[in-house]
């Protein structure tokens, strides 16, 4: 049975259907603008007109999205690493002469043979002279003497002279010194220069070719040798290698003997600061003040030298004792400028003075020491004479003190031929109180204690 529409019906009824096409076609469109242009429109061009540069891209692409493909990493080669600095050179601290020196031994005696080397370069030593003193230094042969391995051997106004003391690592009875000089340097900032070094066994020193013109001129490093032999024989007691650098026309035998015997009594030595300083030194004269301690005091004395140069040789020429023989007096004669072991001979040169005590002929243990002293200079030659004589105060009468003064003088002669001597070598007299050194009495008469002191003697007059 068919149903009859009615036209509004049959109207609303297309109504429907075009909404539906219509709704179907908006659908259909849509889902192709989705499915089909917009993937389209996002697809890159591949043309070599629209590149898009790489920073542009990265703006238009969102961070959570990858590009469909990345270009290429550009990966630029590494700089070439910097050359490496080379460490500074340190920083060569300037040595005063005295510290040089004791890192000078010290670098000898640790067998430091970089030091030893860096030392001398410091000076622009000679490089062919050079050679066989390193090679000598650096072959681990020397070693410090235990006592006083460093000294200072003097010094004039442009030159200070330094030694080290060496003696070999086996065999400590061979011994040898590396001296040094320095001179005197405005440039420097102490003062001073390296300018030569020598070794006793080396023949042939290195010298500054910088400092050599300095060197050239002193001459007086001549006399500095020879004073410190001749007082270095003096403080080893040896009287007669100290004769053979004086001119004995000057220099009596007695002053040397004397000098020895002072030095014994007092176990004096030379001091470790300024021994010995050239006040004059010319080229051919020098004049040195030797500075020399006694361990019984705290005060230092001196005495001094007079060096004079004929032809290539150096000689003591004068020796001032003024100033030690008062500081002997001091500390080893209570005082008494009296007390002393050397005199002036009245008929010239010197005497050696030995005393006694009161109404006594005895030798005291200290005469004994100082006769020994004398006596080894005598034996070698005998052929040399020594004449004493014996002296007493004014005390008691004139046969007693001749007498007294007898047995003094032979007491003297005894002992001389103890220490072997031979009889006939050694004299004697007897002055009693006929030639007193100080008045036995005051000018008011009464006694004088310290005079008849001096008085009581006998006198050693050597004949070399």
């Amino acid at each position: 049975m068919h149903t009859r529409h009615t036209a509004p019906q049959r109207q609303a009824g297309s109504a429907k259907l075009g909404i539906a096409i219509f709704l179907t076609l908006f659908i259909a469109s849509v889902a192709w603008f989705f499915l089909v242009t917009l993937p389209s429109m996002q697809e890159p061009e591949t043309g070599p007109e629209s590149t898009i540069p790489e920073q542009v891209a990265e703006l238009q692409t969102p961070e959570t999205e990858a590009p469909a493909s990345e270009p290429a990493e550009v990966t630029e080669a590494p700089a070439p690493a910097p050359e490496p600095t080379p460490p500074a050179e340190p920083e060569i601290k300037p040595l005063a002469p005295s510290e040089f020196v004791q890192r000078f031994a010290e670098a000898i005696n640790q067998a430091d043979n970089k030091s030893v080397d860096q030392l001398l370069a410091r000076a622009a030593l000679d490089a062919e002279a050079l050679a066989p003193l390193q090679a000598a230094l650096t072959n681990g042969k020397w070693t410090l003497v235990p006592e006083s391995p460093v000294v200072e051997l003097g010094r004039t106004p442009r030159i200070i002279r330094w030694a080290v003391l060496l003696q070999d690592r086996d065999d400590p009875t061979t011994v040898d010194r590396v001296e040094l000089d320095f001179a005197a340097d405005e440039e420097s900032a102490t003062g001073w220069s390296l300018a030569r070094v020598r070794m006793a066994s080396v023949e042939r020193s290195a010298s500054s070719v910088a400092m050599n013109d300095r060197l050239e001129h002193t001459r007086s490093l001549g006399a500095l040798d020879h004073a410190r032999r001749f007082v270095d024989a003096l403080l080893a007691l040896d009287i007669e290698k100290a004769r053979s650098l004086v001119d004995s026309s000057r220099v009596s035998d007695a002053k040397l003997a004397g000098l020895c015997l002072i030095f014994e009594e007092g176990q004096f030595a030379l001091t470790a600061n300024k021994p010995m300083v050239a006040t004059v030194a010319k080229e051919n004269v020098a004049w040195f003040l030797v500075r020399v301690f006694s361990p019984s005091s705290d005060v230092d004395s001196q005495f001094g030298l007079v060096m004079k140069r004929t032809a290539d040789q150096w000689t003591v020429s004068e020796v001032n004792l003024d100033r030690l023989l008062s500081f002997y007096a001091e500390q080893f004669g209570n005082g008494d400028r009296y007390y002393t072991p050397i005199i002036e001979n009245p008929k010239g040169g010197d005497l050696i003075v030995l005393y006694f005590g009161f109404d006594d002929a005895e030798l005291a243990p200290r005469t004994m020491r100082q006769l020994a002293i004398v006596a080894n200079a005598l034996k070698s030659d005998p052929n040399r004479k020594v004449r004493i004589t014996g002296h007493t105060d004014a005390l008691g009468t004139d046969n007693y003190n001749e007498t007294l003064s007898a047995k003094r003088a032979a007491a003297v002669r005894l002992a001389f031929i103890k220490l072997g001597l031979e009889p006939d070598q050694v004299e004697i007299e007897a002055a009693g109180a006929s030639q007193p050194r100080r008045e036995n009495f005051l000018p008011d008469g009464r006694d004088n204690p310290q005079g008849r002191k001096a008085n009581r003697r006998a006198e050693i007059y050597l004949d070399f």
